[in-house]
């Protein structure tokens, strides 16, 4: 179950934290001065610095990443779904998506889906 866009309840949060406690994290006490492995990945850091290059390809390549969950279709390019229905599109009545549901459970799918209408689904 997903369970992004909610927030624990303060008695959900109190029982975490009690289930976490005296657990120690991994890296507690970690420097590079006492772990070699930390120490070994600074050493060989140490001195380097990116190409003016290398720096504007990262850049082009941050500015490119989208975080936003829109799909926009290329001007002109309409969805071959766009607007249809089961009701008005036999293609899409005979996928069969909720053949074998009881009238009440199709009755109970509809209203969830008019609910979640125009929601991102994660």
């Amino acid at each position: 179950m997903m369970f992004k866009g909610r927030k624990h309840s303060e008695e959900t949060k109190r029982k975490m934290s009690k289930s976490h406690e005296g657990q120690i994290p991994w890296n507690k006490g970690f420097t590079k001065e006492t772990h070699p492995s930390l120490r070994k990945a600074s050493e060989s850091h140490k001195g380097k610095s990116l190409s003016e290059e290398h720096r504007r390809n990262i850049s082009v390549a941050m500015k490119s990443i989208h975080f936003t969950p829109v799909i926009k279709f290329k001007k002109g390019y309409t969805p071959w779904n766009k607007g249809l229905t089961k009701k008005t599109d036999p293609r899409i009545a005979r996928m069969g998506w909720n053949k074998g549901l009881t009238k009440e459970t199709d009755l109970r799918v509809a209203a969830h889906a008019e609910r979640m209408k125009g929601r991102t689904p994660w």
